[in-house]
């Protein structure tokens, strides 16, 4: 008894990195995921920013619309940095790129530092400028994450494919659209002699066709 407890115990504790891997590799996505989501909006935002702070055409920085983009970049970045933490922190796999993840580090680093000259920046043409670095910052951390959801395996976002789920009958054909082609058999209101379900009848039960001419019947002779 006191073997196979042992044996039991073995067993389980076998079981646990294999559990423990497994989940690692979806955390691992999970991650790589929601950095390439965050990266990706503090990019758009900053795009945004060094357009609306651009008044070489004569155009006025609405300060407003400014500070809510700043607002969207800095809250960005943060989560970003967030998640790249905890997959620094997750055990080393051999199909992440380290190499590249210090260096994804390093720029969202030197990205949250050019947050201060945005967030006390009242020249425009300063924000524009700052707003033009973060930019080219943001870029080359945009290609540090491409090699290393590349080598990972893991799908950018702008890559993953949305489809429109297709109905249950496969064509989209309308279950309780009676009048629809599609449920009409060959033989349906076509006419008697198409209906396979009658010909049946017919081939059992000697019911005539139609188009046949009915035999004239024959009396029976009356029996003494």
């Amino acid at each position: 008894m006191r073997r196979a407890w042992t044996g039991l115990v073995f067993a389980a504790a076998l079981s646990v990195p294999a559990v423990a891997g497994a989940n690692a590799g979806g955390d691992v996505t999970k991650h790589l995921t929601e950095v390439d989501v965050y990266l990706k909006d503090a990019s758009n935002n900053t795009r945004l920013l060094f357009l609306t702070s651009d008044t070489s055409r004569g155009g006025t920085f609405d300060r407003t619309l400014g500070q809510e983009q700043i607002a969207n970049i800095d809250r960005s970045l943060a989560q970003a940095d967030r998640h790249l933490a905890q997959l620094r922190s997750m055990p080393p796999r051999p199909a992440i790129d380290l190499s590249k993840v210090d260096s994804l580090s390093r720029q969202l680093l030197q990205a949250r530092s050019l947050m201060s000259n945005l967030r006390q920046g009242t020249d425009v043409s300063r924000i524009h400028d700052t707003s033009f670095q973060l930019s080219r910052t943001l870029g080359r951390a945009d290609a540090d994450l491409a090699v290393i959801a590349e080598t990972a395996g893991v799908a950018r976002v702008d890559q993953i494919p949305i489809t429109e789920k297709q109905p249950v009958s496969g064509r989209g054909i309308n279950p309780l659209d009676v009048t629809s082609p599609e449920l009409k058999g060959p033989g349906f209101d076509r006419g008697f002699d198409k209906n396979p379900f009658e010909r049946d009848q017919r081939e059992n039960y000697g019911v005539p066709s139609p188009s046949e001419p009915t035999p004239p019947s024959t009396p029976e002779m009356p029996r003494y």
